[in-house]
C-alpha cells in the first residue's frame, strides 16, 4: 500500500495556473459533459442537447445542436484532433469543427463550422464508447458498449464513405461484435483503451474484463478486491500488444495491475490518495488521480533496469471536480485540466517536471516486473527454482563454477539416460485465433505507420539477439476465403515450432556447457572414493592375516605389497569408469544432437517452403495487378470512345441551334422590339420606385405594410433573398411588419439547421427585433396547432438561451413580453401532452422568472 499524500512530492503554486473558459448565469440541474483537444473545447449547455464549441486561439464559438436528447457522453478522437462523437439516449452522431474563417475575423461574427459525418439509425443508446486506433488497419475505430454487447465500430470507413449529406449507419452492418457481456450496460458501465491494442470495460459493478481483437475469450477478475469500481484507465504502452498497465479505482483505493496477454493479471501495487478518490483520469503514460480535499496526484510510470517504477506529484485544485465533468490532457511540458465548477467552466494547467529532474529529485517506487513462468526440462528447473524464474536459464543463473548446482544437473541427467526418458520440455505462448469466423475478420494491411517488427514471443528470449519470427509483412493479406485462413493457422503453427526449438536448442547448449566442468569433477571424485575403498578393504584383510610376533618385518611387508597390489587395480578402476562414463554420455549426447538437427532441418524446410509461397504469392499479385491494370486501360478506351463520339454529336446539334437562334435574334433586332422592351423596363422602374416609396412611407407613418396582405410565399422569397445577402436583421424587421406569427414559424422551421443557428446567434440583431418577434409569437392564434405549439415554445427558450439580456430591460415592451409568454405558457400546458415538450415550457418558465 502506497500512501500519495506522504509519499508524492507536491508541487508549488506557481506551478498551476487557472483560466475562466465560461461564466453561466444560474447552475445547471445536471452535470455539464466536457470534452478538449489542442485547437477547441467543448461543453454541453443548460438545456444538456446543445453543445457550445469554443476555439482556443482566437475564442470564436460555434453550437451542434443535431441532439433532441441530453447529452452523456462527449469525446474527441485524440488531442490533435478536430473530429468527435456525442451520445444520448437513442442518438449517436459523429461530427467534426473547423475553423473556415480568416485570421483576423471577428470571433462574434464567425461562428465555427461543424458538420455532421455520420449517425446512427438504430434506437439504442450508447452508453460508453471510447475512439482506438486499430492495429490491424492504422486507421482510428470506435469501441461501443450498448444493451448486453461490445462491438467495434468502422468508423473511419464511414467517414470515408461521406461526402455531403450525413451517412445513416447501422450496428448490425458497420460494425464488428467483440464479446458479450454478462449483464446489461449502464451509466455505471466504464471502459478504457491503450495504443497498444488493449480494451478493458467493466461487466459488472465489481468485474473488469481486459482483452484485444485477437484475444477475446479472456475471463473477468475482480480489479478492486470485491469493491466496486468508480475509475477504470489504460495506460500507453511501448509497443503494439505489448504488456500494459490497469487502474482500477475504488472509493478510497486504486490499484494498479500488468496484462501480459499470456497469464493471468498481476497486481502490481495499491495506492491511497486523501480521504477519498472522485475520478480517474489517463492520458499517455500518465494517470490522474482527483480526491476529495480538492487535490491532483499525476503518476507516472515507466520502467528501469528490468524493474517498474512510479513517480508522482500533488497540485491543488480549486474546484470540486464531479465524475463525468471533468477531463484531462498531458504534452510534454504541461498537463491540462478542464473543469466545471457549477456556475463557471475553469481550465488548470500545470507545468511538469523535465524528465531529468523527476529522476534525480523525484521520488519513486521500483518493483521487479513479474514474467511468466515457463515449461522446461525438471532438472533445469529444480536448480532455478530457487534464483532466477524465468525461461530459459542464462549465463547468469547458471554458471559452471558452482560445483553444487552441476552436480545436480548431471545427477538429473544420469537417471533420466538410465530410464530412457531423456526430454527437453518447451514452452508454448498461448495465442488466440482472433474471430472464429473468416467474415468477421478485417483485412491485415500494412502502413509505415503502424508496423512494427514481430514481436518476440519465445518465454525463453533472454538475450537481444534472439532470432525473429519467420513471417513477411511486406505480402498483402487476402480479406476472406481459405486461403487466408491457411497462411493464418500456418503461421502460428510455424511460429508456435520455432519457439518451441529455440528453447530446446538454448537447454542443449547449457547442459553441453557445463557437461565437461562436471564431469571431470566426478571423475576424480570417484577414483577418491575408489582409492579409499581399496585401501580401507586391504587394510582389513591384512590386520587379519598378520600375527602379534612379526613386529615391523610384517607391517613393512604389509604395506609393499599393498601398494604394489593398489596401483593397477586403481588404474584399471580408474579406466573403466571413465570409459563407462563416456561412452554412456556420448550415446545420449549422439541422441539428443541428431533430434535437434533434425529439427533444425525441419525449420530449414519450413523456411524454404515459406519463401517459395511468399514468392508465389508475389509473382500472382504482381500478374493480378497487370491483367486489372490491362482490362481497366481497355474499358476505359472503349468507353471514352463512345463518350467522345457523344460529345462530337452534341456539339453539332448545339452548333446548328446556335446558328438558329442567331437568325431568329436577327429577326427581332431587324424589328426594333430590343427599344420597345428597354422602354418597357425603363416604365416598370419607374413603377417600382413609386410603389416602394409609397410602402416605406406608409410604414414609416402607421408601422404597417402597405394596404393588402401578401401571400406567405411572397414573404418567404423575399426573407430568403435578404438572408442570402447577409441581412438576418432585415429578414426578420419584413417578418415583424408582415404580422403573420404562423409565417415566421413556418419560415424557422423550414431553414437549414446552420442557418437557423446562424440566425438565432447573430449578436447584431437588436433586442428590440427579439421582443416583438416573441410578442408575435405568444398570440393566441398560434396555440390553434399543438405542432405550432411545441414549435413556438422550443424557438422562444432558443432565443432567450442565446439573448438572455433582453429579459433584464425594464421598459413597457419587455413587461408585456414577460406578460404574454406567462399567458403562453399557461394555454400551452393545457394542450401539450408530450414530456420533452413539456419540460421545455418549464424550463422556459424558469428563464422568465
Amino acid at each position: 500500500m502506497v500512501d500519495l499524500t506522504s509519499f508524492a512530492r507536491t508541487a508549488s503554486d506557481r506551478a498551476v495556473s487557472m483560466t475562466l473558459v465560461a461564466i453561466f448565469n444560474e447552475d445547471s440541474k445536471t452535470p455539464r459533459v466536457l470534452a478538449d483537444s489542442e485547437d477547441y473545447l467543448a461543453y454541453t449547455l443548460k438545456n444538456g442537447r446543445t453543445v457550445r464549441l469554443v476555439a482556443r486561439s482566437n475564442n470564436m464559438k460555434g453550437s451542434l445542436r443535431a441532439h433532441e436528447k441530453p447529452i452523456h457522453a462527449l469525446q474527441f478522437v485524440n488531442y490533435r484532433s478536430n473530429v468527435a462523437a456525442s451520445a444520448s439516449a437513442s442518438e449517436f452522431f459523429v461530427w467534426v469543427v473547423t475553423n473556415d474563417n480568416a485570421a483576423g475575423a471577428d470571433p462574434t461574427t464567425s461562428p465555427l463550422t461543424v458538420r455532421l459525418y455520420f449517425t446512427l439509425r438504430d434506437e439504442r443508446t450508447i452508453c460508453r464508447f471510447c475512439f482506438f486506433i486499430n492495429l490491424a488497419v492504422g486507421t482510428p475505430d470506435l469501441l461501443v458498449l450498448y444493451d448486453r454487447k461490445v462491438a467495434v465500430l468502422e468508423s473511419s470507413r464511414l467517414i470515408r464513405e461521406c461526402t455531403s449529406a450525413p451517412v445513416e449507419a447501422s450496428l448490425a452492418k458497420d460494425s464488428r461484435e467483440l464479446r458479450e457481456l454478462t449483464a446489461a450496460v449502464g451509466p455505471g458501465t466504464l471502459c478504457g483503451v491503450n495504443n497498444a491494442g488493449w480494451f478493458a470495460f467493466t461487466t459488472e459493478a465489481t468485474l473488469v474484463v481486459a482483452c484485444t481483437l485477437r484475444n477475446r475469450g479472456t475471463p473477468a477478475w475482480p480489479a478492486c478486491e470485491e469493491a466496486a469500481i468508480k475509475g477504470l484507465e489504460l495506460l500507453d504502452a511501448p509497443g503494439p500488444e505489448g504488456p500494459a498497465m490497469l487502474f482500477a479505482a475504488s472509493d478510497s483505493t486504486v490499484f494498479q495491475w500488468r496484462l501480459t496477454g499470456q497469464s493471468a493479471p498481476v497486481r502490481l501495487r495499491r495506492l491511497r490518495f486523501g480521504r477519498g478518490l472522485v475520478a480517474l483520469l489517463s492520458a499517455k503514460n500518465t494517470l490522474a488521480i482527483f480526491n476529495r480535499d480538492h487535490q491532483l496526484a499525476l503518476v507516472e510510470g515507466k520502467e528501469k533496469d528490468g524493474k517498474e517504477e512510479l513517480a508522482a506529484t500533488i497540485y491543488p485544485i480549486r474546484a470540486e471536480v464531479k465524475p463525468g465533468s471533468v477531463c484531462f490532457s498531458r504534452l510534454a511540458r504541461y498537463g491540462c485540466v478542464l473543469v466545471d465548477a457549477h456556475s463557471q467552466i475553469e481550465m488548470y494547467q500545470f507545468a511538469l517536471e523535465p524528465a531529468g529532474e523527476k529522476e534525480r529529485g523525484g521520488n519513486s517506487i521500483p518493483i521487479p516486473i513479474p514474467t511468466p513462468t515457463p515449461l522446461s526440462d525438471p532438472a533445469i528447473l529444480s536448480v532455478t527454482s530457487k534464483g532466477a524464474v524465468a525461461s530459459p536459464p542464462t549465463r547468469a543463473g547458471l554458471s559452471g563454477k558452482s560445483a553444487s548446482p552441476g552436480s545436480v544437473i548431471l545427477n538429473n541427467l544420469m537417471q533420466q539416460v538410465q530410464r530412457g526418458n531423456l526430454r527437453i520440455a518447451q514452452k508454448t505462448p498461448e495465442t488466440a485465433n482472433g474471430d472464429s469466423g473468416l467474415k468477421k475478420s478485417p483485412p491485415r494491411k500494412e502502413s509505415p505507420a503502424t508496423t512494427e517488427p514481430a514481436a518476440k514471443r519465445a518465454a525463453g528470449t533472454a538475450d537481444k539477439g534472439a532470432r525473429a519470427l519467420l513471417q513477411n509483412t511486406a505480402l498483402p493479406k487476402p480479406i476472406n476465403g481459405p486461403l487466408a485462413a491457411a497462411l493464418y493457422e500456418s503461421e502460428e503453427t510455424v511460429r508456435r515450432e520455432v519457439d518451441g526449438l529455440s528453447s530446446s536448442c538454448k537447454n542443449i547448449n547449457e547442459i553441453l556447457r557445463l557437461s565437461p566442468d562436471q564431469l571431470a569433477r566426478d571423475h576424480e571424485q570417484l577414483l577418491s572414493l575408489a582409492l579409499e575403498a581399496q585401501m580401507t578393504a586391504l587394510q582389513n584383510v591384512g590386520a587379519t592375516l598378520a600375527s602379534p610376533d612379526r613386529g615391523g618385518e610384517a607391517e613393512a611387508f604389509n604395506s609393499l605389497a599393498i601398494m604394489k597390489l593398489i596401483r593397477p587395480i586403481a588404474q584399471d578402476i580408474a579406466k573403466g569408469v571413465t570409459h563407462g562414463i563416456r561412452d554412456t554420455l556420448r550415446g545420449e549426447l549422439d541422441d539428443a544432437l541428431r533430434s535437434t538437427l533434425s529439427k533444425s532441418l525441419r525449420e530449414s524446410q519450413l523456411a524454404a517452403a515459406k519463401k517459395r509461397i511468399d514468392h508465389t504469392l508475389n509473382e500472382c499479385c504482381a500478374f493480378f495487378s497487370s491483367e486489372v491494370q490491362q482490362r481497366l486501360q481497355l474499358f476505359a478506351e472503349r468507353e471514352l470512345g463512345d463518350v467522345f463520339a457523344k460529345i462530337n454529336t452534341s456539339m453539332g446539334e448545339l452548333t446548328e441551334a446556335n446558328q438558329s437562334l442567331r437568325e431568329a435574334l436577327k429577326e427581332i433586332m431587324n424589328t426594333n422590339a430590343a427599344g420597345e422592351i428597354c422602354a418597357l423596363r425603363e416604365e416598370l422602374s419607374e413603377l417600382k420606385s413609386t410603389l416602394r416609396a409609397r410602402g416605406v412611407n406608409s410604414v414609416a407613418t402607421d408601422g404597417i405594410l402597405p394596404e393588402g396582405r401578401s401571400s406567405p410565399e411572397a414573404i418567404f422569397v423575399i426573407v430568403r433573398g435578404l438572408i442570402d445577402q447577409g441581412k438576418p436583421s432585415d429578414a426578420l424587421e419584413y417578418l415583424l411588419m408582415a404580422k403573420q406569427p404562423l409565417c415566421i414559424l413556418r419560415f424557422l422551421s423550414q431553414v437549414e439547421d446552420q442557418v437557423y443557428s446562424a440566425i438565432i446567434a447573430d449578436p447584431k440583431i437588436a433586442g428590440s427585433v427579439w421582443t416583438g418577434l416573441i410578442l408575435q409569437i405568444c398570440k393566441p392564434e398560434v396555440s390553434d396547432s399543438i405542432e405550432d405549439t411545441e414549435y413556438a415554445a422550443e424557438l422562444i427558450l432558443d432565443i432567450l438561451s442565446e439573448h438572455s439580456d433582453i429579459l433584464k430591460s425594464r421598459t413597457a415592451k419587455t413587461q408585456q413580453m414577460i406578460s404574454d409568454l406567462r399567458h403562453f405558457i399557461i394555454r400551452s400546458k393545457t394542450q401539450i401532452t408530450n414530456h420533452v415538450s413539456l419540460s421545455t415550457l418549464r424550463d422556459l418558465e424558469k428563464s422568465i422568472q
